[in-house]
């Protein structure tokens, strides 16, 4: 890869150390490399972020919209298939354990 510019930082100590340890194990060939490596992630992991945040607001409007229809489970209705849920798999689990 060519040499790009030029960036000076400060790191603490501990990630000095850090990255001499990694560069003297031959993970990298130079602390500029692991930056570079590091900040690809960062930056691949910040895409992720946002698709999956995006994924998650989209979802809430299309619950919101369904809400607004019409389409709804009362909380009370939800809530009471939520706990004879749980407590099916809990009994489930009792039977499992007994059996076992």
């Amino acid at each position: 890869m060519g040499r790009g510019s030029t960036l000076n930082i400060s790191l603490t100590p501990k990630l000095k150390k850090y990255i001499e340890r990694r560069v003297k194990s031959g993970a990298y060939s130079s602390a500029s490399e692991l930056v570079r490596q590091s900040l690809m992630f960062m930056e691949k992991q910040e895409k992720a972020d946002a698709k999956y945040w995006a994924e998650v607001r989209k979802k809430v409007a299309e619950a919101e919209k369904e809400i607004a229809d019409g389409a709804g489970i009362p909380g009370e209705v939800a809530w009471s298939e939520i706990q004879k849920f749980m407590d099916e798999r809990e009994h489930s689990r009792a039977r499992r354990r007994r059996a076992g």
